[in-house]
């Protein structure tokens, strides 16, 4: 049986080997992007490597055998080691993967029944900055709270 262009295109973006200037279209299946990404929203996604991302884009990225788009929040570039710090916009919070699982970048968004609309253009881009900023502060801001919240269980414990 042929094998259809579409499948092969899939496989070479869930491979990290999407030619350039080619992209795939792709359903959001989950809600851990609402507002911005409903289910039912179909993705346009193109090749990207960590190197080319920045905070504020809807990142894909390998989990395990399936694809996730999250937004990147912040990138190390440590020798040897890039880390993405990415989250699900509705999630309450991020998670590190390493830079190898990401295989694409969100370049456009059609909702379900909407307009298609451009994630790559430089308004789109700013505000996506900006988004991702105040995921990174409410996220950063959660984390210290329960690590205090640790701490003083962890005196009041030891002052018996």
């Amino acid at each position: 049986m042929p094998r259809h262009p579409v499948d092969d295109e899939l496989r070479d973006l869930a491979r990290g080997r999407l030619a350039p200037g080619r992209t795939v279209d792709l359903p959001m299946l989950s809600g851990s992007m609402k507002p911005l990404l409903a289910p039912g929203s179909v993705l346009e996604i193109a090749g990207a490597s960590w190197r080319s991302c920045r905070p504020g884009d809807i990142i894909v990225f390998q989990d395990g055998e399936i694809l996730t788009a999250h937004r990147l929040l912040l990138a190390l570039r440590l020798p040897g080691l890039p880390l993405l710090y990415q989250k699900g916009d509705a999630n309450p919070r991020g998670a590190w993967i390493r830079g190898e699982r990401l295989v694409g970048v969100v370049v456009a968004v059609t909702p379900a029944g909407g307009e298609r609309s451009r994630c790559d253009t430089a308004g789109a881009r700013r505000e996506a900055r900006h988004s991702a900023r105040r995921h990174l502060r409410w996220d950063l801001k959660k984390r210290l709270l329960a690590t205090v919240r640790l701490a003083r269980r962890g005196r009041s414990a030891g002052a018996g």
